[in-house]
């Protein structure tokens, strides 16, 4: 599962070279690591299930073991967030759309603090900390209110004209995929 999560944090950061830098090479390797993580995602799930077949699971492990689960689909469904920001990167660049320096650091912003999260997650997993996992909720509440500030904010650019509206949608988008992820990551912690 560490693993897992850490290729996804690869992802993440592609992600963001291929949204905000225009990277095409960064767009290839995250189509390249969704694959790898779906793969590990069957693998883990069926190595998980099969523990389900062995008559010596305790109650308490069959509930590890279902939580684990779980686990897996939100590390799969940051990495499919990540191949929907890189797909939402390729149509910015295809169809030639610039935004603002002031929405380009907004979600700048909201990359960075996602990573943040993302890294966080990965050690309150791997090290079972559960101090790391209530500041990962806090970093949750945080993203929200991120995502609903600065769409406000947004809207707020368009009225004045300071955005063009054929950018909006891009715009909403990535930065609600990128608070999907935040809500994969407390479910994770």
């Amino acid at each position: 599962l560490s693993r897992m999560a850490e290729i996804t944090n690869e992802m993440l950061i592609e992600s963001k070279k291929a949204f905000l830098g225009r990277d095409m090479d960064a767009y290839n390797v995250v189509k390249q690591k969704e694959d790898h993580v779906n793969h590990l995602r069957d693998e883990i799930i069926n190595y998980l299930s099969s523990m389900f077949f062995t008559e010596t699971v305790t109650e308490h492990q069959a509930r590890t073991i279902s939580c684990l689960m779980h686990v897996v689909g939100d590390i799969e469904h940051i990495g499919d967030n990540c191949e929907n920001i890189v797909d939402f990167a390729k149509e910015k660049m295809d169809g030639g759309f610039a935004f603002s320096d002031t929405a380009y650091a907004e979600i700048y912003q909201c990359f960075d603090h996602m990573t943040k999260m993302m890294n966080n997650s990965i050690e309150a997993l791997s090290d079972g900390n559960k101090d790391l996992a209530e500041l990962i909720l806090k970093q949750e509440d945080e993203l929200d209110a991120m995502e609903s500030d600065f769409r406000v904010k947004h809207m707020h650019r368009l009225d004045n004209k300071e955005c063009s509206p054929e950018n909006t949608v891009l715009y909403m988008d990535v930065i609600h995929n990128i608070e999907r992820m935040g809500d994969n990551c407390e479910n994770i912690a």
